[in-house]
């Protein structure tokens, strides 16, 4: 409903809006996952996330995204978030696949 609401009920840019989304999030969760990346650009990228679940009203993703966010910033770290936030992309990702059907 959130997504149709963002598009005016354009089927074609929702489907527009998820396929970036399922790209962008998984492009992201490797980012976040791999090693190496400073801090702040892994806080950047949670909070890039966040504002694309957002928008395309993948609540549990943007409240996941901003989680590990915060704890980039506070402690440098985000083991427990970062999993939790894979677990959200995924069941997303599925949302999106039971979508499209």
């Amino acid at each position: 409903v959130h997504l149709a609401r963002q598009t005016d009920n354009d089927p074609g840019l929702e489907e527009e809006l998820l396929t970036l989304f399922d790209r962008q999030s998984a492009s992201i969760l490797a980012q976040l996952s791999g090693e190496g990346l400073p801090v702040r650009q892994r806080a950047d990228a949670a909070h890039m996330l966040r504002g694309s679940a957002l928008a395309i009203g993948a609540g549990a993703v943007a409240r996941a995204a901003l989680a590990l966010e915060t704890a980039l910033e506070r402690t440098g770290a985000g083991a427990a978030e970062l999993g939790a936030l894979a677990q959200a992309i995924g069941q997303a990702r599925a949302a999106i696949v039971r979508l499209r059907g």
